[in-house]
């Protein structure tokens, strides 16, 4: 017997292609969503599991998958080198900029993970 398989770029090359992309690109994100709606009417995730997940996935998980996808996006460029390096000392830049300017102002350290506010 022969198993009936389905792929997708198979689909993709056969028509445009454009709705079957978005379909595979948002699907994931809203069944996530979905999930997610329904543990928390359940009761099965606290509020509090919910809030710490979220930190995560904004201070750790998106970060990491920014960073990948650069890496992996970099990889295949002529001049990957070059425009990785500008963004790194630039950003570092930015940072240094940032320190001189909160020690020249005197303004007081965050005591927490967040921004502080300025006042």
């Amino acid at each position: 017997m022969h198993a009936l398989r389905i792929r997708v770029d198979a689909v993709v090359s056969a028509s445009d292609g454009g709705d079957v992309l978005v379909l595979n690109t948002l699907a994931p994100v809203f069944l996530l969503i979905a999930i997610g709606a329904v543990l928390q009417r359940t009761g099965f995730v606290s509020p509090g599991f919910l809030k710490e997940a979220n930190r995560l996935t904004y201070w750790l998980g998106l970060p990491a998958l920014l960073f990948s996808e650069l890496a992996s996006s970099f990889h295949h460029a002529s001049s990957a080198n070059l425009v990785l390096t500008a963004m790194a000392v630039a950003t570092g830049l930015v940072v240094v900029a940032a320190y001189i300017a909160c020690w020249v102002l005197r303004l007081p350290a965050c005591r927490s993970s967040t921004p502080c506010r300025i006042r």
